[in-house]
């Protein structure tokens, strides 16, 4: 029994030795009875990927060198390497073919390098693979062969790589992809049907890119997304039931946009959404029933110009429970004012304000006690004496406040406002 431990030990100390003593020139061979041979390469100035790895190679570390181009089947006869690190090696194209024959690896690292072109096919067929990296790159376009055939693939990270434009079909048949990360590029086209049979993926992260406008086949194929990220895009349209794919939506993110309107047309299908982020993008019109069907909806951040075109939203408001709602009030030069009080709704209830101020029904007050129309043409009531209004108004927005609490003598602050601009209009 003691000589057959010796044996092995002598004849795992000779593979040792032979592989070591077949390892490229400028790199070091390392050997792990878990995992297997290591060949590090890590910032030797290679400017080609070497030739004779050894065949047992586990994880090849070729980081920090100067390699442009990874060639055509780069790495051939390989059965065993699970791992490829490219990091910060200056790599600028990957060739169809470059990881071709590579049946057992499972992640492959490039990221902050020069990326600016991926052949067709550059990944097809690694049936292991479940992780790539490519941060930090200048890929513009993710085409419909970039990633193909991988059927184990689990997440790909592709933020701030310069993507400008991502083709149809080109997120196509990953049965397991799990996470897409995609934010801080600049993404201004998505094509139709971008994102096609993927029942895993989860997570999907497009925030801080130049996105318009949201199609109702983008965001098809995703039937169990939990999490999609759009804010900080440039999103001002949005077609009808562009997210009616997204049965298990959870989380919908689309802060700072660029986005006027909402409509119950733009949310049909989010069955299960709970979470809703739409402040910053300054809207006009809620209309009424956007939210009425969310059952499960807790969380709603909205900002919106405080007049009439929002009162019937206000008051479905007021019926329903919103653990961590936050709906804020703006004028048209941004000024925060509060969060939907119904002082502000009162010029709703009588005469409109528009027709005594404004020729064309678009009208408010500001926070200052100024009248405001939509169209400064329009104006008819002309405040002269900005110190006696704003007096006024505050006299108005007291009594207001003062009414609101107690939740009587409604009109009476309508009735204020309007005798505001009458008063002006007397006193010129």
């Amino acid at each position: 029994m003691k000589m057959f431990h010796v044996s092995t030990l002598f004849l795992i100390y000779f593979i040792h030795v032979t592989l070591v003593g077949s390892c490229p020139d400028k790199c070091t061979c390392s050997y792990n009875l878990d995992t297997g041979l290591t060949v590090f390469c890590k910032g030797r100035g290679l400017t080609q990927v070497p030739l004779n790895f050894p065949n047992d190679t586990y994880k090849i570390d070729l980081s920090y060198n100067n390699i442009q181009t990874i060639e055509a089947e780069a790495f051939v006869d390989l059965k065993n390497l699970h791992r490829i690190d490219l990091y910060q090696s200056h790599v600028e194209r990957i060739k169809t073919g470059a990881f071709k024959d590579l049946p057992n690896l499972d992640y492959i690292y490039l990221f902050s390098n020069s990326i600016a072109q991926i052949d067709g096919n550059a990944f097809k067929n690694l049936s292991k693979l479940t992780y790539i990296d490519l941060h930090y790159n200048g890929i513009s376009t993710i085409s419909a062969d970039t990633f193909v055939g991988l059927e184990s693939l689990h997440t790909i990270h592709l933020q701030q790589s310069g993507v400008k434009q991502i083709e149809s079909g080109a997120f196509k048949d990953l049965p397991n992809f799990y996470q897409l990360n995609l934010y801080s590029n600049g993404i201004t086209d998505i094509g139709s049907n971008a994102f096609q049979n993927l029942p895993s993926l989860r997570n999907m992260d497009l925030n801080r890119n130049s996105i318009s406008v949201i199609g109702n086949t983008t965001f098809a194929g995703l039937p169990n997304l939990f999490m999609l990220d759009l804010h900080i895009n440039r999103i001002s349209v949005i077609q009808p039931n562009s997210f009616s794919h997204l049965t298990n939506l959870v989380i919908l993110k689309l802060s700072y946009n660029r986005i006027s309107d909402v409509k119950k047309e733009y949310f049909n299908g989010l069955e299960n959404i709970q979470e809703i982020w739409m402040n910053g993008n300054k809207l006009t019109f809620v209309e009424e029933e956007a939210f009425r069907d969310m059952t499960n909806l807790t969380v709603l951040t909205l900002d919106v110009y405080c007049d009439c075109n929002i009162k019937p939203f206000r008051n479905w408001l007021n019926l329903v429970e919103r653990n961590e709602s936050s709906v804020k009030c703006i004028d048209v030069d941004d000024a925060l004012l509060t969060s939907l009080p119904s002082c502000f709704f009162d010029k709703c209830n009588g005469p409109q304000c528009s027709t005594i101020v404004c020729n064309q029904s678009m009208c408010y007050y500001n926070y200052t006690g100024d009248i405001i129309c939509r169209n400064e043409q329009d104006l008819q009531c002309t405040v002269h004496n900005a110190t006696v209004a704003k007096m006024y108004w505050l006299l108005c927005l007291l009594t207001c406040t003062y009414y609101d609490l107690f939740d009587t003598f409604g009109p009476f602050s309508m009735q204020c406002k309007v005798m505001l601009c009458l008063f002006l209009n007397t006193n010129r």
